[in-house]
């Protein structure tokens, strides 16, 4: 993952997690939003493990839930 900020034009401080989830701490520059690099970093990185199938067949990121349940 610290690649592919790299590769995009911001800088990855720290990545971690555990198997369900990632934590990421990113420094960007003005001019990539912090929606636009999430984007990058689930988009290429979901690619990428399909790639290689390190995560099993047909990784996919959570979707975001769209309400919160009462």
């Amino acid at each position: 993952m610290a690649g592919i900020a790299r590769n995009h034009g911001f800088q990855a401080i720290k990545v971690g997690g555990v198997q369900d989830h990632v934590h990421a701490l990113l420094l960007l520059p003005l001019t990539i939003p912090l929606t636009k690099a999430v984007q990058i970093r689930k988009s290429c990185s979901s690619k990428s493990l399909n790639d290689t199938r390190a995560a099993g067949v047909n990784f996919s990121w959570q979707e975001r839930l769209r309400s919160i349940q009462r």
